[in-house]
């Protein structure tokens, strides 16, 4: 099973609260591209398809990329698709909850 879990997309997140600033946070923390075969290694075709990603057209996608970073302190990978953030974490890992998460 590969180590990333989908946990998130910006779609998913209220962009006006503390997620928002994440996202922001998290691209602006962005430290490394990464290829088609480390995506298809690391987070691989059933948690792409979890995300709402299609493994098979990805890779040609003019309009996808991919990069690594950290979410909320937690590495990840994230794909942008169409200009929605995808997040995925080792082993779908989530930090603690935020009061707004109640």
């Amino acid at each position: 099973m590969p180590p990333y879990r989908f946990v998130t997309t910006c779609e998913d997140t209220d962009l006006n609260g503390p997620y928002g600033e994440a996202i922001h946070d998290m691209k602006r923390a962005r430290h490394g591209i990464i290829d088609f075969d480390d995506i298809m290694r690391l987070i691989g075709p059933q948690e792409l398809r979890q995300a709402g990603l299609d493994p098979e057209t990805l890779a040609d996608d003019w309009a996808v990329s991919w990069e690594q970073s950290t979410w909320r302190g937690i590495p990840c990978i994230y794909i942008v698709q169409s200009g929605i953030e995808h997040i995925f974490t080792p082993n779908g890992e989530t930090p603690g909850t935020w009061v707004d998460d109640e």
